[in-house]
């Protein structure tokens, strides 16, 4: 069987078609924001890259967390402006505050949370010093920062939902499902007082670890999903118990 033309030259067909749609989609976004007579279009052409995902529900969640995460960051810029009336002193330590706040609870959550909680520290930051020397331009500022985000979300999600994948709940079951054979067979030769090796053991628990890892992206954008990872996770701690 001769292999696709773009992988004779290196190029995996999938993650290109990816990357096409992708670049489609921020033409787009750019272009309505342009059109749309926003200030900085190109926020919305980078929002496309940023939010676009192979799957629907990781697509989806991330578009959420994104404007989440911008929307907050641009109240704080607004609110930080406001209270400072432009003073240098206070633009830097209250950004600074804001930016250790917003990167220490991104460590503590999981998911495309931790990404909204990171977004917030910097959007306060483009918003209160790109345009530091005229606070009264801010308000004007945050308004198109909010809007350039919204059409890239826009266009990321109108051109990747026709194409982005489902997901795959079979993978994860199946996964969680083979640990537990191979748990099943580890507790069925101690019982027949047959040894077991500590390497085998400790795969097992790399694979519990492994599989844990994924259930967070995994479960992203799908109520069902979530109710899945719940039950699984419940059994891997089952799993570790045994």
């Amino acid at each position: 069987m001769n292999a696709p033309p773009a992988s004779r030259f290196g190029f995996e067909w999938p993650r290109l078609a990816f990357g096409f749609r992708t670049a489609l989609a921020a033409c787009l976004a750019l272009l309505l924001a342009w059109l749309a007579g926003l200030e900085h279009p190109q926020w919305s052409g980078m929002t496309v890259w940023a939010a676009s995902q192979p799957l629907r529900g990781h697509l989806l969640e991330k578009s959420a967390a994104r404007l989440a995460g911008t929307i907050i960051g641009v109240l704080f810029g607004l609110a930080l402006m406001r209270v400072s009336h432009g003073d240098a002193m206070v633009l830097v330590i209250g950004i600074s505050l804001w930016i250790g706040l917003c990167a220490f609870a991104g460590n503590l959550v999981r998911g495309y949370a931790s990404y909204a909680a990171m977004l917030s520290g910097y959007s306060a930051a483009m918003v209160a010093l790109l345009d530091a020397a005229h606070p009264e331009h801010v308000l004007a500022l945050g308004a198109d920062r909010v809007l350039t985000v919204a059409v890239g979300i826009l266009a990321a999600l109108l051109v990747g939902w026709l194409f982005a994948a489902p997901g795959d709940d079979i993978s994860v079951v199946e996964k969680a499902r083979l640990v537990s054979e191979q748990l099943a067979a580890d507790i069925v030769a101690r019982l027949r007082g047959a040894p077991v090796s500590e390497n085998e053991q400790r795969s097992i628990l790399s694979d519990i670890s492994a599989l844990e890892g994924t259930l967070d992206l995994h479960g992203a954008g799908s109520r069902r999903r979530r109710r899945l990872v719940r039950k699984i996770r419940a059994l891997l701690a089952a799993q570790v118990s045994a």
